[in-house]
């Protein structure tokens, strides 16, 4: 079954049918949309009446849930990354494999030709969560947390042959793949300019839009290098939330990847936490990670080793948040990403790490 065409196509005889595809038989009557969010993907948030209520909560359906695909103005942009596919692949084949917390599922498709990709998920908010945000770092503890949830994910195929057995499975930015012709969009002028940018005026004097495009460049020619692992790949405060007990879980799985672990926790570690608070914990964080993934039966890098990776990973975001355009992120999340990262590929010597 492919994904709908446009959001005029979730009718209620198209969430009959899906929703029935996997279960009992049920009929929604109505589905309207009650609000939209239009950023990398559309959210439009579905609000459905079934003709036997009963039934459907015996179903485990909700009465609201959330469809996301390639749907907005930024789509046309982003279809040929396979983004929308990439997500809706990761709730088909694999999210019931995993123990990492993500929204439940009640419909995934792609379609192979156009990449466009659509999943039907929970609405959160009826579980009182709360979303992270980047102008609210989190703290020390919490962090360590969510990395709890990253040796988790990271541990389920570590160096496992299962990843190659996953063909749309891609290392992050591998040369040759649709990450890297994004990349190849940008020159070194380029990201001199956005970082002349009022955005960027904290950034450290040594991170040049030359350093920047080269740290990633160099780093592109270790990302299928071992140890291996499935990434969540994109592992930012705004694709996160914390339960009501405060358990984190995982949103956004558009760029599931398969590659080294310090992808996800560098990203995560420098986004996440406030400069001080980075400088101050990173060491006892990555730690604490390393001995999560050991407590896995993992056989975990050796602290020197896995510090090298921390830094030079910095790059990746580095590049991403110095680019990322107000379509996709507002000012305030983009303004206290580049800050950070800009300072962390400072203090932390990335483009020393790299060779550069």
């Amino acid at each position: 079954m492919n994904p709908p065409d446009s959001l005029d196509d979730v009718t209620p005889a198209w969430l009959s049918r899906v929703l029935s595809a996997r279960g009992p038989q049920v009929a929604v009557t109505d589905g309207r949309t009650d609000r939209l969010i239009d950023g990398t993907a559309a959210k439009a948030r579905l609000v459905l009446t079934y003709r036997d209520p009963d039934a459907a909560a015996a179903a485990g359906l909700p009465t609201r849930m959330w469809i996301k695909g390639g749907y907005g103005h930024e789509s046309t942009k982003i279809l040929p990354t396979g983004a929308y596919a990439v997500e809706a692949r990761f709730y088909r084949d694999i999210a019931h494999r995993l123990t990492v917390t993500v929204p439940a599922c009640y419909f995934a498709a792609c379609d192979e030709e156009t990449m466009q990709g659509a999943v039907l998920i929970e609405d959160l908010d009826l579980r009182g969560v709360t979303f992270c945000h980047a102008p609210r770092p989190l703290r020390v503890d919490q962090a360590a947390e969510v990395l709890d949830l990253l040796a988790s994910l990271h541990a389920f195929w570590w160096e496992s042959p299962e990843l190659d057995k996953v063909p749309w499975l891609r290392a992050p930015v591998e040369p040759g793949g649709s990450a890297d012709a994004y990349i190849g969009r940008f020159s070194a002028a380029d990201l001199d300019r956005y970082l002349a940018l009022p955005r960027a005026q904290a950034a450290p004097a040594g991170v040049t839009g030359d350093r920047v495009l080269t740290a990633l460049r160099a780093l592109q020619q270790r990302v299928t290098a071992p140890p291996r692992c499935l990434l969540h790949g994109d592992t930012h405060l705004g694709n996160l939330y914390l339960g009501a007990d405060g358990r984190p879980g995982l949103l956004d799985w558009q760029t599931v990847w398969r590659g080294n672990w310090a992808h996800d926790v560098t990203y995560f570690l420098v986004s996440a936490l406030d400069v001080a608070d980075r400088r101050a914990a990173e060491r006892d964080l990555l730690r604490h990670y390393l001995d999560r993934l050991a407590a896995h039966g993992v056989a975990a890098p050796r602290f020197a080793d896995a510090w090298d990776d921390y830094r030079r990973y910095v790059a990746y975001g580095l590049f991403i948040w110095v680019i990322n355009p107000v379509e996709a992120q507002p000012e305030e999340v983009n303004i206290p990403n580049i800050t950070r990262f800009t300072t962390a590929a400072d203090d932390l010597e990335t483009f020393a790490a790299l060779g550069i």
